[in-house]
């Protein structure tokens, strides 16, 4: 009774652990933008709508942080650039959303955060996505995307690769084709 707003979770090792009102309506606001609109029932393009309105939600990026609109050799995609960014740090940033729906857009508001943490360049692609372009085109796309950082004398020691959910299968994805193709790993992958 005196924790009230929390609920319960449980832990691998042992006791229960409660979790936060906070944490509780940043999952239901999640849900609520990312999952709940994913319904089969709906034709994908009205799905895909749905998330991109809800993202136009999230809170602007700060002035100080630069988001440009760029073609990675003809992959579209925009670079976030925060004042900290050294020369030195690259992201290749592969966002989620199950292959399907999702863009660049709809996870701005917190890949500018990680490439402020990161003190990094941030490239985030809006890679081709199914059912309208069937796999491989969505790994292609980060090789392509890939590529056109090295084309641009960034060394791959000095790239991370990085994404979320989609964006992370595209990762490991990515790395595979890397290295089938025998081209130079990037220095991390996230």
């Amino acid at each position: 009774r005196g924790n009230a707003g929390l609920l319960p979770i449980r832990l691998e090792q042992g006791a229960p652990r409660k979790i936060s009102l906070r944490a509780r309506l940043l999952r239901f606001a999640l849900r609520r933008m990312f999952k709940d609109p994913v319904r089969f029932d709906i034709p994908v393009q009205v799905v895909r709508a749905r998330v991109e309105k809800t993202a136009r939600r999230l809170p602007p990026v700060p002035a100080d942080i630069s988001v440009v609109d760029t073609l990675a050799d003809g992959v579209p995609g925009h670079w976030i650039t925060p004042p900290e960014a050294t020369e030195n740090r690259h992201i290749l940033y592969l966002h989620g959303g199950g292959y399907v729906i999702c863009s660049p857009k709809t996870h701005l508001g917190f890949t500018w955060r990680i490439a402020r943490a990161a003190r990094a360049r941030m490239l985030v692609i809006d890679y081709r996505l199914a059912p309208d372009h069937a796999f491989p085109a969505q790994v292609d796309d980060c090789l392509v995307a890939y590529r056109h950082l090295l084309d641009q004398g960034i060394e791959p020691q000095r790239i991370a690769v990085m994404g979320d959910s989609a964006g992370g299968g595209l990762t490991f994805g990515l790395l595979m084709r890397l290295k089938a193709l025998g081209l130079p790993m990037p220095g991390a992958a996230v």
